[in-house]
């Protein structure tokens, strides 16, 4: 298979358009364009950035020796310890959360947990290279929906304390947990077109 070809095959699995590929590589389209049909090819820089980007060798792209699929599913089945490690430290931080939460009502204990989180989240950004760019934009993610749940509740009960009509438990949850929604859900978002 030609470099273009496996090029041309490795954006359409990431689900890229050329234009975001070329906006990630900071090249033009066309440039994009030129790769894939064989009219040129990439300088040496800019198949360094492929490789790393697709998580390929650099030899697999200019060598016929591979076959594509097979590479691409050798990467996908591969999960990084260091992606395990980090997940379990948010899992285990955020039941610790819970726990401690329930046993002692306190804000105090529920930052054990939140400790062990962001050791954990810190560890797998020391050690991102070792994760596919595919992994690393996951784990972020996750980590904003596993660390914030108890920030934006105490935020939200601290923004209710402002509403001085008498209201319900229940109302006080509803509006945290919307809270809650709204600021994961904008970092989510802002984390995909970042990354």
């Amino acid at each position: 298979m030609l470099l273009g070809e496996k090029l041309r095959r490795l954006r359409i699995a990431r689900q890229l358009s050329q234009e975001q590929l070329a906006d990630k590589l900071q090249v033009s389209r066309q440039t994009i364009s030129k790769w894939e049909l064989g009219e040129s090819i990439p300088d040496t820089e800019n198949l360094i950035l492929l490789s790393k980007f697709y998580g390929v060798s650099i030899d697999y792209l200019l060598l016929n020796k591979l076959n594509i699929s097979s590479e691409l599913e050798t990467k996908r089945s591969r999960i990084s310890p260091i992606f395990i490690f980090g997940m379990g430290g948010l899992i285990i931080g955020l039941i610790l959360s819970i726990v401690l939460w329930c046993t002692y009502q306190s804000i105090l204990m529920v930052s054990i947990g939140l400790i062990i989180q962001i050791i954990s989240v810190t560890v797998v950004l020391i050690k991102q290279s070792e994760l596919s760019s595919q992994l690393q934009r996951l784990f972020l993610m996750l980590s904003v929906w596993m660390i914030f749940p108890f920030i934006c509740f105490y935020i939200g009960s601290l923004m209710m304390n402002f509403y001085p009509v008498s209201r319900s438990a229940m109302l006080d949850f509803i509006v945290e947990f919307i809270f809650y929604l709204v600021v994961c859900t904008g970092i989510t978002v802002t984390l995909k077109k970042v990354r």
